[in-house]
């Protein structure tokens, strides 16, 4: 069976590396291996996203697979591609699991938390996908019937699905995140959530401070100074950094969900990208090599 992925993304990459294991894999994206929104998030991977800090839906699961194609892109680059000490919540923690330990009234240590080095993560798991045959083509794709020589395909192409009519029932939202790469006096041990959060980097001496939520904008490009104006850093701004969320504005699930019967669309992960794209990636792959011809959302 032929499987296209628009977009290669966080959730195209992991789709295409657990698919290409039994079926041959086309990516499709015209920015290349992180091009859009992946490829500018800050990395925070835990299961207590948003403000009042509830344990997400199966988060066990998810960070299972987000933690195995983390070692298999970590295996192929040859150096970490995250760092695994945990991450620090400032704010309420209302659903806290085992995973949770308090340090004092508001702040907590998510024991389970990641931080993942985008860039080293996904040219690591891109590493492991060639090794499996996995082909990119550097194409915009307009039109679902540029792929009519394909058996599946697969939408992952996170804010680019509002551009294909076949998905425009699904209840989505779309969301402006700006990010500020900024200097920092002292390291980070670790990186800290709350509503301005602080995620560390590959370098000891820079961190990321996001994200706004920008709900009514009209320019998808960055604006320093409305991030700044929104984040109201205390540090020097080394540069500013935007992309589109996609969102279910119903609830925080994801949506995971067949179009038509050779059309299927990841979409609406919201800041929870990192959480969910493993565990969904892992998920259809397992749908198509079962049931390839009679999958259920």
């Amino acid at each position: 069976m032929k499987i296209a992925i628009i977009g290669a993304g966080f959730a195209g990459l992991a789709a295409a590396y657990y698919l290409s294991e039994n079926f041959q894999v086309t990516l499709f994206d015209l920015k290349g291996i992180g091009g859009g929104a992946s490829g500018i998030s800050s990395g925070l991977l835990h299961p207590y996203p948003g403000e009042k800090g509830r344990r997400s839906w199966h988060a066990d699961e998810a960070l299972l697979a987000a933690r195995e194609l983390l070692t298999v892109a970590q295996e192929h680059l040859g150096k970490p591609v995250a760092h695994y000490e945990g991450i620090l919540k400032v704010g309420e923690c209302l659903d806290p699991g085992e995973d949770v330990e308090p340090l004092s009234p508001g702040t907590f240590l998510i024991k389970s938390g990641i931080t993942v080095f985008p860039e080293l993560y996904l040219e690591g798991l891109w590493q492991a996908c060639q090794k499996r045959g996995v082909e990119l083509v550097l194409q915009k794709i307009e039109s679902l019937q540029e792929l009519a020589d394909f058996d599946q395909v697969i939408l992952a192409v996170g804010a680019g699905i509002r551009n294909f009519p076949e998905c425009r029932h699904l209840k989505i939202n779309f969301v402006k995140g700006q990010v500020l790469t900024c200097a920092l006096e002292k390291p980070l041990e670790r990186s800290i959530s709350s509503k301005r959060y602080r995620a560390i980097t590959p370098s000891a001496n820079i961190c990321h401070l996001g994200a706004t939520y920008e709900r009514d904008f009209t320019d998808e490009s960055p604006n320093k100074e409305t991030a700044i104006a929104l984040l109201q850093p205390e540090m020097e701004v080394l540069d500013c950094r935007a992309g589109i969320r996609v969102t279910n504005p119903a609830h925080y699930f994801p949506i995971l969900e067949q179009i038509d019967p050779k059309t299927w669309a990841i979409t609406a992960l919201g800041s929870r990208g990192l959480l969910y794209h493993a565990y969904l990636g892992k998920k259809i792959s397992e749908n198509f090599y079962f049931r390839p011809n009679c999958i259920k959302s």
